[in-house]
This record gives structure tokens, sequence and C-alpha cells, in this order.
């Protein structure tokens, strides 16, 4: 049964060795950085994503009080809840470790939240009991705390990232670039811009697009005079490119974007 549960990610890579013709994407192998100071400062930020950022910090400080009077009062866990906690205690521990030591997306430890909350959970009830106020009183804090987390972040002056909770802006935002190269008809011209954005562009499946993709969009290497459209993002930007384009007279800025923090603008060849 173990070894089933490898299958679905055996056929993933499969498919994409078979499509796409490598296993890790080849750039972000290329960009790995061992240095001690890098993988310290990778841990920080994971550490800081999971437990402590956009209003996480309430939810761990609930987790670890309950630990402590779960200390105190001296439960048992069932056999099933202990089980439970150590395989997420461990898939969490094994992934963070990989993450350090891998090219860092935070989107890639999305998918530990749910593991993370469920555990949790388990703490949470075993303090409560079967006092029905802690288990108000718990809902009533994280409630409490999660609308405030949201109403924060969602107009956040900070970096924007895509898994952020203000990454929000970022998708409308890119929405209305995606649709203003549509109205343009900008399906054919040589166009340079940040990988997110080329995604957007290209690829049907993530539901910007409303006709046919674009066929000739870069995202790597450096810009020519022979690219006819330049877009930049707040997120994945890239300040040097920018300053060399924004600057260049033989670009003009055809059209800006901006929700809350997020923006992108759109440079057309002369």
């Amino acid at each position: 049964m173990g070894a089933a549960a490898l299958l679905p990610a055996i056929i993933f890579y499969g498919i994409q060795k078979m499509k796409l013709d490598w296993f890790f994407y080849p750039l972000h192998v290329g960009l790995i950085d061992y240095s001690f100071k890098s993988i310290l400062t990778k841990f920080e930020i994971i550490i800081k994503f999971l437990f402590l950022n956009q209003g996480r910090s309430i939810l761990l400080i609930l987790v670890i009080i309950c630990i402590l009077l779960n200390a105190i009062q001296h439960f048992k866990l069932k056999s099933e809840e202990y089980k439970i906690m150590r395989l997420i205690g461990l898939i969490a521990l094994v992934f963070i470790i990989f993450s350090g030591f891998n090219f860092l997306m935070l989107r890639y430890l999305l998918f530990l939240f749910p593991l993370l909350i469920l555990l949790a959970c388990i703490l949470l009830q075993k303090a409560a009991g079967d006092k029905l106020i802690y288990y108000l009183g718990i809902s009533l804090i994280l409630i409490g705390s999660f609308i405030y987390s949201i109403a924060k972040n969602y107009r956040s002056k900070e970096w924007h990232d895509d898994a952020s909770i203000n990454y929000l802006n970022m998708v409308k935002v890119h929405m209305e670039v995606v649709k203003y190269c549509e109205n343009e008809d900008w399906f054919n011209k040589k166009i340079f811009t940040h990988f997110l954005m080329q995604q957007n562009l290209t690829n049907h499946d993530l539901g910007y697009l409303s006709s046919t993709p674009f066929q000739a969009v870069d995202y790597q290497g450096q810009i020519t005079s022979k690219n006819e459209i330049i877009i930049f993002s707040c997120i994945e930007f890239d300040e040097q490119r920018y300053n060399l384009i924004s600057q260049n007279p033989n670009y003009m800025l055809s059209k800006r974007v901006v929700v809350n923090k997020a923006w992108s603008e759109i440079y057309a060849l002369k």
C-alpha cells in the first residue's frame, strides 16, 4: 500500500518527461544555491511563511497553548491520532528540508497547510475536551484572526507573491493585461515578459485567455530590438530591465494597470 502512494507521482513525472523532456524545471535547477547563507535564509523564509506570516502566528500561539495545556493535563493520544500527527510531522519536516536545499518557490509549500491545520485541530480538540465554551472561544479567536489577516494582507504594501493572500490583486491586474493584449491583436507580436505572464499569455488552462494563445512570448535571455512588446509586473520584477525599457525613447508606455499595490506596465515599440 505504501508503494502505491507513489504511483500518482510516478505517473505525473512520466507524463511531464514525455511532454516537456525534463523531470525538474531546468532553469530552477541551474539557480540552486548550496551556500550556507543561502540555505539558512531559505529556512528562515519557509518558517515565517508557514507559521508566522499573514496572521498565521495567532494559530501558532493557540497550538503552543494547547500543547502546554495537554502536557499539564497529561492527556493520552489515541493510536490513530498519534499516527496521523507523526505522519504529518514527518511529511512537513522532509518537505521543509527539501525546500531549503532546493530552489525555493513558496507556492510549492501550500499543500502543507491542510496537513498542518489537521494537526492543529487534533491538538485543539484535545485541549478543549468536551467543554463547549472552549470550542466557542477558540472558534471566535480563529475567525477574528482570519478576517483580520485577509483584510490586512489584501491591501498589503509588501512584495506580492503568488502564494500570498494579496495575490488576488495580481490576478486581477494580469487578467486586464491579457485582455488588453487580446484587444490589441498582438497574437503574433514578439513579446518579452516575466515567467508568470508568459504562462498567462500562452497557457489556456490557466484561465486568463479568452481566445487563442499568443505565439511569440519569451521570458528568458535578454531584451533585444526585435521585442515589440515588453510587459513588467511588480511580481518577478527586474529593476534593471525595467529602467532599460522605461527610459528607452524607442518604447512608449502603452498601458498601466493598477489594483491596490499590484501593477503591470506594457511598453510597445514605437
